[in-house]
């Protein structure tokens, strides 16, 4: 698991940007509405496997969102 503190912010920046609710973002990357929600408020640890799918969305490189 790796720890990602940038991602909640862009997760929301990027969700907003496209004009969705959680419930519609969720169905675009995978996720269920509940896991959007954790993670926009504070993502703590995030699975690899999660960040794959939030990747193509979010259009950030793993180095780009671990903070320094």
């Amino acid at each position: 698991m790796i720890t990602l503190e940038k991602i909640s912010a862009q997760l929301r920046a990027t969700r907003a940007a496209l004009d969705l609710n959680q419930d519609e973002f969720a169905k675009m990357v995978g996720l269920s509405r509940p896991t959007i929600a954790r993670l926009e408020e504070s993502p703590g640890r995030v699975r690899a496997s999660t960040y794959l799918l939030l990747n193509p969305i979010i259009k950030k490189t793993l180095s780009e969102l671990i903070p320094d």
